[in-house]
């Protein structure tokens, strides 16, 4: 589950945000808000991640879940952008809501003591109360402007409004009144946008500045930085990232064990180091053979027997079960430990795991307990069963043999060792190759 958080009740004062509920309702705001907060924070907890809109919410969103990102509010580049627009008279725009802890009117008495010595500075201002206009209307009217204005207030913490992006977005020259004294004015100052300030001397003087400029080229143009990457479409593509990334964590990862996990065939390997009879020993050095190895692949495809496989575990089976569970613990913690392939454990980070492998079943069943693994299945005939058990998952292999289990996961990545091209020949759709230089044995 991703949560999408936007505006929070503790970065205003009092209960501001429930301020557009219907008047009787006032009475009940501190209530409503506490009961907003608790079922809010249930939420946050359970969630697998979250985005959200300023370094401060960020911040305060860590203490419920860590897995919390920032993605701005951020403008529609294809609403707002710059063009030189010519008009009549230096309008200084406001549009949006106002609440209860902004305080503009010390600005708008300083915008029409100008209007009162230039008459061609305007204050244009819109708010659902105010001359309220459309919302498709609003990149036009700052196209229009000359100037935009932010308002804020110290005591919202994190309050980066979107109305700032939208100025932004149409390089109108910011005037943000009073100084948040926190991240709004962190970037404002940092991408060149306008004027933070509690002085209205010092904005009086940004203003007539401003002005000037107007009245020589008939525009204004605030040559800010990195605009684009407060752009919503910038903002959606790191989002689809991190709900990409959420999908998979949530999704079970499905996993091969030898040659896979670990460059080792773990059950050769395995006897190698705990089977030390004579006719063993022989008969590993036969199966060396490129010849036998060959006649070997053809029994397979031909009877789906491993017949060198069976003969050699039958020297395994003369062994007591206990020692061969105690070894095979032994065998994974130890031997290899040393032949993990990092690119493969690494699909395993924050997933649930099911391992479905060809191994013999004290192997499997060791690795299972040591990665925690939800489900093992191992040997022919419960990976058919995997077939029909599973549902939503990825899945990481190196074996072609698994081609029914690679065609039904959402995603495969494949472990290659210079055999892409085999796997290309399959035609699928939905693999990702990890290659490892290593050398198969």
């Amino acid at each position: 589950m991703h949560v999408d958080l936007r505006d929070l009740d503790e970065q205003v004062p009092g209960a501001q945000y429930q301020y557009h509920r219907g008047a009787w309702t006032r009475l009940f705001r501190t209530w409503y808000k506490h009961v907003n907060i608790r079922r809010r924070n249930k939420v946050l907890q359970e969630a697998n991640s979250i985005s959200t809109v300023s370094p401060w919410h960020v911040d305060w969103v860590k203490q419920f879940n860590s897995h919390v990102h920032l993605i701005y509010n951020g403008y529609d580049a294809q609403q707002f952008y710059f063009e030189a627009v010519h008009h009549p008279t230096f309008n200084i725009s406001y549009i949006g809501k106002i609440y209860d802890f902004q305080h503009p009117t010390p600005l708008i008495q300083l915008i029409e003591r100008l209007h009162s010595q230039y008459a061609d500075i305007v204050l244009d201002w819109h708010t659902p109360d105010h001359q309220p206009i459309p919302l498709s209307s609003v990149g036009d009217t700052y196209r229009r402007s000359s100037m935009a204005i932010v308002l804020t207030n110290s005591d919202a913490k994190g309050m980066m409004t979107t109305k700032f992006y939208e100025a932004l977005g149409s390089e109108k020259p910011i005037i943000c009144y009073p100084s948040d004294h926190g991240l709004l004015a962190e970037t404002i100052h940092k991408t060149h946008a306008g004027i933070v300030s509690d002085d209205l001397d010092e904005i009086e003087q940004y203003i007539l500045t401003t002005y000037q400029t107007w009245k020589k080229q008939g525009y204004t143009q605030q040559a800010s930085q990195d605009i684009a990457l407060f752009s919503r479409s910038y903002q959606a593509e790191r989002l689809d990232v991190i709900l990409q990334a959420t999908a998979r964590k949530k999704r079970p990862m499905v996993a091969d064990i030898c040659w896979t996990l670990y460059r080792s065939n773990t059950t050769f390997d395995f006897m190698d180091a705990v089977v030390h009879e004579l006719g063993y020993l022989r008969l590993r050095r036969w199966m060396q053979k490129g010849w036998l190895r060959r006649i070997n692949l053809g029994l397979l495809k031909l009877t789906r027997v491993d017949w060198c496989r069976s003969i050699a575990l039958q020297y395994l089976h003369r062994q007591p079960q206990e020692v061969i569970e105690e070894q095979a613990e032994l065998f994974v913690r130890n031997t290899l430990k040393q032949k993990r392939i990092k690119t493969a454990w690494k699909m395993l980070d924050g997933r649930e795991v099911i391992l479905v492998s060809g191994t013999i079943q004290p192997i499997a069943d060791a690795v299972g307990r040591l990665i925690g693994a939800k489900k093992v299945y191992c040997g022919d005939i419960f990976k058919r069963r995997a077939l029909h058990e599973l549902g939503d998952y990825d899945i990481v292999t190196d074996n072609l043999s698994d081609e029914k289990l690679i065609r039904r996961a959402h995603h495969a990545y494949i472990i290659t060792y210079g055999n892409e091209q085999q796997w290309q020949n399959k035609r699928f759709n939905n693999i990702s190759f990890l290659s490892d230089e290593s050398e198969r044995y």
